[in-house]
């Protein structure tokens, strides 16, 4: 019997307005300090600008959403060559849709 494995979740934040642009830019320039920050572009029907995070990073900014007035939309892929999809985060639940 083949062992499983392990398949690899990739994390995506869009940016929905300047101001969230900037404190995600400044956020992600801090925890990386001195790593490859550029950002990931993924297509979504459209090409969309997005930057990948760890799921971490994901969080933090979900939990932060609200103090900072920060407009968002948070994606995972699961493996390099998934499909991409939007995550919801609802009444303390993560849901997740496919991306048209």
């Amino acid at each position: 019997m083949k062992a499983k494995t392990a398949r690899v979740t990739f994390w995506f934040v869009q940016p929905l307005d300047s101001q969230t642009n900037g404190v995600i830019n400044e956020f992600l320039s801090r925890q990386r300090s001195g790593q490859d920050e550029g950002a990931v572009t993924v297509e979504l029907g459209r090409e969309l600008r997005k930057r990948e995070c760890s799921f971490s990073e994901v969080n933090q900014l979900v939990r932060s959403r609200h103090d900072g007035d920060l407009r968002f939309k948070v994606f995972r892929q699961r493996g390099r060559n998934g499909q991409l999809e939007e995550v919801k985060f609802q009444r303390g639940r993560w849901t997740f849709a496919k991306a048209a």
